[in-house]
C-alpha cells in the first residue's frame, strides 16, 4: 500500500512539475536494465545545483528504486512536508550553512554511520556529495568528507552519478543572493506564478538530467580528495549550445507568459585581493598557525589566495573549528560556513576589515504567524515537578501553537 501511494504521487508530481519544467534524461533506460551488485545497495551521487533538483530526481526515479533521500533539516521538519519525508524514509542532516556546532557535527556522524549501515542492509540513498546547494556555476566538493567516509566502509557499493543542468538561475538555487533560499517561501511564489499564468501557460524550463553508471575509473578506494576531485570533473561538463563548459551558464526564464517577469541578479564587485603586507606578522602567524593544525600540514605551505576547501582540502568539521578559532580569539560575530572561502577571508575576519551584507531575495513573502480564535488564556503551571507542570500545559494546550518560526512553521503542544 505504501508503494503504491508513493507511486501514483510521482506520478502526479511528474505531471505538476511539467507545469513548469521540461525535463529530459538521458541514461534511465540503460539504468534500468543493469545488473546492479545484489549484495549491496546503491548509492546515487547527484550534483545539487538548487533545492528542486531532488525533487525531480525522486519524481522520476523513485518508483523504480526506492531511494532514501537525505534532505537538509530545516525542509524534513518543515509543516505539510514531514508527512512525505518520512513516508519515503528520508533522512534529515542538519543545515551547515546557517551554523556550526557540536550538536549538529553529532548528527551529521550519527548520519553517514545510519547510511553505511543502509548500504550494508542493500538500501539505496539519494545523496549529495557537496552537502550543499552550489555557490557558484562549478559544481565544488572541496573537501566535503561524508561521501568518502561513507564509500570507505562500503566498498562493494553500487555508483550512481547524475548530473542536472538547467536549473542554475533557478530561483530555489543561490545565484540571486548567495544564500540558500527559502524552500517554502519559492513554493509559494511558483504556485502565484501558475496561478497568474493561467496555470497552463507558465514558460517551461529546460532541464537535462544525464544518468551514469560509475565506470571502473571511480576511485572508490581512493582518498578524499581523489573522490572529490573526481566527481567535481564528472559534474563540471555542462552541454550548451556553443559545447561543453565547466561552469553552468545561469539559465533565467520568465515567470510570466505575458512579459518577461525575471528576478534580478545581483551585481558582482571585483574582489581587491589583499598581500601578507595588509596584515600584521603577528595576525598572519596566529591565522596560518591555527590554519596549518587544523589541515595537519606545515604554515609555509599556506597563503591568502589559498581556497580553504579545494586548495587545502578542509571539510565542514574543520571550517567549524575555523569559526570556533575566530569566535575565541579574535572576538568575531556571526559568520555562516559559507563566509570563510578563502584564507583571505579568515585573515580579513581576524583583522576586523571584513564586513559581511546580508541580501534577501528580491519579493520574497514573509512568514504569517496564522491567527488563534480559540486559544486559551494564560494559566498557573500545576504539578509537583517541571515535568509534570510541562506536560499538564501540553495535555491542555493541545493543538495551540507552541513555537515557531520562519523555517520550519508552527510546532503545537502535541
Amino acid at each position: 500500500m505504501r508503494y503504491l501511494f508513493i507511486s501514483l504521487f510521482c506520478f502526479v508530481g511528474r505531471m505538476l512539475i511539467r507545469l513548469r519544467y521540461s525535463v529530459k534524461i538521458k541514461g534511465i533506460d540503460l539504468l534500468k536494465k543493469h545488473k546492479f551488485n545484489p549484495n549491496s545497495g546503491i548509492l546515487f551521487l547527484p550534483n545539487h545545483p538548487a533545492h528542486i533538483d531532488p525533487i525531480l530526481i525522486a519524481m522520476y526515479l523513485w518508483p523504480k528504486f526506492k531511494m532514501r533521500p537525505i534532505v537538509i533539516e530545516y525542509i524534513f521538519r518543515q509543516s505539510g512536508i514531514g508527512f512525505l519525508m518520512r513516508l519515503v524514509k528520508s533522512l534529515p542532516v542538519p543545515n551547515f550553512d546557517t551554523s556550526l556546532n557540536e550538536v549538529k557535527l553529532k548528527k551529521a556522524r550519527e548520519l553517514v554511520t545510519e547510511i553505511i549501515e543502509g548500504v550494508h542492509k542493500k538500501e539505496n540513498f539519494l545523496l549529495y556529495p557537496s552537502g550543499r546547494l552550489k555557490h557558484t556555476g562549478k559544481e565544488l566538493l572541496g573537501g566535503s568528507s561524508a561521501t568518502h567516509s561513507i564509500l570507505s566502509e562500503c566498498t562493494d557499493a553500487n555508483i550512481v552519478l547524475i548530473r542536472t543542468t538547467g536549473l542554475w538561475g533557478s530561483s530555489f538555487s543561490r545565484v540571486y543572493t548567495g544564500r540558500t533560499p527559502d524552500f517554502k517561501s519559492m513554493v509559494k511564489r511558483g504556485m502565484k506564478s501558475l496561478l497568474t499564468s493561467f496555470i497552463f501557460f507558465m514558460p517551461r524550463r529546460k532541464v537535462l538530467m544525464e544518468i551514469e553508471i560509475a565506470k571502473e575509473d571511480f576511485p572508490i578506494n581512493g582518498g578524499r580528495l581523489e573522490i572529490n576531485r573526481y566527481l567535481e570533473s564528472w559534474y563540471n561538463k555542462y552541454p550548451t549550445k556553443e559545447g561543453i563548459k565547466e561552469a553552468e551558464p545561469t539559465s533565467l526564464v520568465s515567470y510570466s507568459p505575458f512579459k518577461e517577469k525575471l528576478l534580478k541578479l545581483p551585481k558582482t564587485e571585483a574582489r581587491k585581493a589583499l598581500s601578507l603586507k595588509d596584515f600584521s606578522s603577528e595576525l598572519e602567524k596566529e591565522v596560518f598557525s591555527e590554519i596549518a593544525k587544523i589541515a595537519k600540514t606545515s604554515e609555509d605551505q599556506i597563503n591568502p589566495t589559498m581556497d580553504l576547501a579545494q586548495d587545502i582540502g578542509l571539510d565542514s568539521l574543520d571550517i567549524a573549528e575555523l569559526i570556533a578559532f575566530l569566535g575565541v580569539s579574535y572576538d568575531v560575530g556571526e559568520i555562516y560556513p559559507e563566509d570563510i572561502q578563502t584564507v583571505q577571508d579568515v585573515l580579513e575576519f581576524a583583522q576586523g576589515t571584513k564586513k559581511i551584507e546580508r541580501k534577501e531575495l528580491q519579493e520574497e513573502l514573509i512568514y504569517k504567524l496564522p491567527e488563534e480564535k480559540k486559544r486559551k488564556k494564560p494559566f498557573p503551571p500545576q504539578g509537583k515537578t517541571i515535568q509534570e507542570s510541562f506536560l499538564l500545559v501540553c495535555n491542555a494546550m493541545k493543538d495551540s501553537i507552541a513555537v515557531a518560526d520562519d523555517l520550519v512553521g508552527t510546532r503545537s503542544y502535541k
